[in-house]
């Protein structure tokens, strides 16, 4: 959850995750790698607040992984 000036705002990145299970969830720790369906340079929903706002694709910016809106909803 973030702020936008005085407005909360729950911005989310969604990927699926094919046969992802519970078990996998509670074994996660830093520096897990998961393997998405949706390829690197595919595109990726941006949520806020729960509405679809943007597509949005992954990249690497001073080693984080980040999103770059590619276009809006």
């Amino acid at each position: 959850m973030c702020e936008f000036g005085w407005l909360p705002l729950g911005i989310v990145l969604e990927t699926p995750l094919p046969d992802f299970t519970v078990r996998d969830l509670l074994s996660l720790s830093r520096g897990t790698v998961l393997r998405s369906a949706v390829a690197l340079a595919g595109h990726f929903p941006l949520l806020a607040n729960g509405k679809l706002m943007a597509w949005a694709k992954l990249e690497v910016s001073n080693q984080h992984l980040a999103a770059r809106i590619t276009e809006l909803a």
